[in-house]
């Protein structure tokens, strides 16, 4: 095998690698649609608990992205933990 068909292989590795994180980060921002769509509203120890292998920060760029994209909004106060005023994560409402 020469140096251009292994810079090639190497290539379609990576491009398939890329594939499938897309494709699980898809799969995982789907099932955070889902939990809102299912109960109306959604905390990140909810998310952590549906997506058990994916990391905190993980789910928060999730959630960031689902924001943008304008399918999502955070409610209540981010900085109150605890309580009936804590921030939760509901669909947007169109």
């Amino acid at each position: 095998m020469n140096e251009q068909d292994l810079q090639i292989l190497l290539k379609t590795e990576n491009e398939d690698e890329h594939l499938e994180f897309k494709a699980a980060k898809n799969k995982n921002k789907e099932v955070i649609l889902k939990h809102l769509e299912h109960y109306g509203k959604g905390y990140m120890n909810e998310f952590l608990d549906a997506l058990k292998d994916v990391q905190r920060r993980t789910v928060n760029i999730y959630l960031s992205e689902l924001k943008d994209e304008g399918k999502i909004e955070l409610m209540g106060n981010p900085q109150i933990s605890r309580g009936k005023n804590k921030a939760y994560w509901q669909l947007k409402k169109i």
